[in-house]
C-alpha cells in the first residue's frame, strides 16, 4: 500500500483481514486498523466506483456497532457495578 495508496483491492483485504482477527483472536485492537484501511479505501477512489470499499466500510461500522451493543448488553445484565462482572 505503501507504493500505490490507491490499491483499494488491498485496503479492501486488508480490512476485512482485521476483522476476521479481531474474530479469531478477539483482539479489539484489530478493529480500528480495519476501519482505518476501509476509510483509505473509500477515500482513494469515489464510492461509485468502489463497492468493495463500501463493502468493508459497511462491515467494519457494523462490527463496531455490534461491539458496542453486546458490551452494554453484558453490563446491563451484569450491573453497572464492577464487583459483579466475575472480578473477585
Amino acid at each position: 500500500m505503501k507504493r500505490d495508496p490507491e490499491d483499494t483491492r488491498s485496503l479492501n483485504a486488508l480490512a476485512e483481514y482485521y476483522l476476521q482477527q479481531v474474530r479469531e483472536s478477539g483482539n479489539e485492537d484489530y478493529r480500528p486498523l480495519a476501519l482505518e484501511a476501509a476509510r483509505a479505501s473509500v477515500a482513494a477512489v469515489e464510492p461509485g466506483r468502489n463497492l468493495g470499499g463500501l463493502t468493508a466500510l459497511a462491515h467494519c461500522e457494523f462490527s463496531f456497532w455490534r461491539s458496542r451493543l453486546c458490551s452494554r448488553s453484558c453490563i446491563d445484565r451484569a450491573g453497572k457495578s464492577p464487583a459483579k462482572w466475575g472480578r473477585r
